[in-house]
């Protein structure tokens, strides 16, 4: 993005009124739950579901087992991007979690992607792909991607709308650990490895910054989380949203910035100072 100060005064002018007019969208997208989204959520997963049936047949059995049928779809969590529920399928004879993200008609701010359109879906895909192939090449961060997860665009016929599309993503379920519930079951290499850990999604962060000029969006909570594998605990990203340096986001990527340096520098002060006291 240019950093000439009249080109930044115009973007930000231009993305503070885009705000303002998709505010009272966004703030019922945020909080309010209704019936009809969980029955148009189920028309989603059904969408989903076969559809990776028909392309991907290994993830299907994957992510929906041997039948194809789930249970217990439930609101879960709203961002200003999207709604999350949780459902449940059987695989192998055992029960999984997982959640389906879906997306809204707009995000927040022009310009960031609209979750309803098919080039959000196209970014979506391609940041993946690379948040995929710069993990591969770092270890540490095996467990840094919620696995397996997928995406696809669906769509879906309305009476009153006719088709409506959106952008989906199912992962699994994790289970997230807040910093003060790890105070007194923590080891110290438990620790060491979280920090080594944290410290590597710095550096890959700056990778991405640098080289691809995209860097992962921390804002809020629920991104970079803590989660618990058996009796192991390993950093996850579990939002795979993503803020691009490229587009006239001047507001965006500022609160991205400082989010960030939060986010990270909390844990990273709370991992060095609180654990194993």
């Amino acid at each position: 993005m240019s950093s000439k100060p009249h080109e930044l005064v115009f973007h930000g002018l231009r993305e503070a009124l885009s705000f303002s007019f998709r505010g009272l969208e966004k703030l019922k997208d945020k909080y309010i739950w209704s019936k009809s989204e969980v029955e148009e959520a189920r028309g989603y997963l059904i969408y989903f579901r076969d559809t990776i049936k028909k392309e991907n047949e290994p993830l299907f059995h994957a992510l929906f087992g041997e039948s194809g049928d789930f249970f217990e779809l439930e609101p879960f969590a709203r961002g200003y991007n999207s709604k999350v529920l949780s459902f449940k399928t059987i695989i192998d004879s055992k029960v999984k979690k997982w959640v389906i993200k879906v997306g809204f008609r707009i995000s927040p701010v022009v310009d960031f992607g609209d979750p309803s359109t098919e080039g959000y879906f196209e970014e979506y895909q391609s940041y993946l792909d690379l948040l995929r192939k710069v993990v591969a090449d770092r270890p540490i961060l095996s467990h840094l991607l919620p696995e397996p997860q997928a995406i696809s665009f669906a769509t879906l016929s309305s009476d009153e709308h006719g088709k409506i599309g959106t952008t989906l993503a199912i992962q699994p379920f994790m289970h997230v650990v807040r910093p003060g519930d790890l105070k007194k079951t923590i080891t110290k290499e438990e620790k060491l490895q979280l920090l080594s850990e944290l410290r590597s999604f710095k550096e890959l962060s700056a990778h991405l910054m640098d080289t691809y000029q995209i860097r992962p969006e921390l804002i809020g909570e629920g991104n970079l989380e803590i989660v618990r594998f058996g009796e192991d605990y390993h950093l996850m990203l579990l939002d795979m949203g993503w803020v691009d340096l490229k587009k006239p986001l001047p507001i965006t990527q500022t609160i991205a910035h400082f989010s960030a340096q939060y986010v990270i520098g909390k844990l990273e002060n709370w991992l060095k100072n609180k654990v194993g006291e």
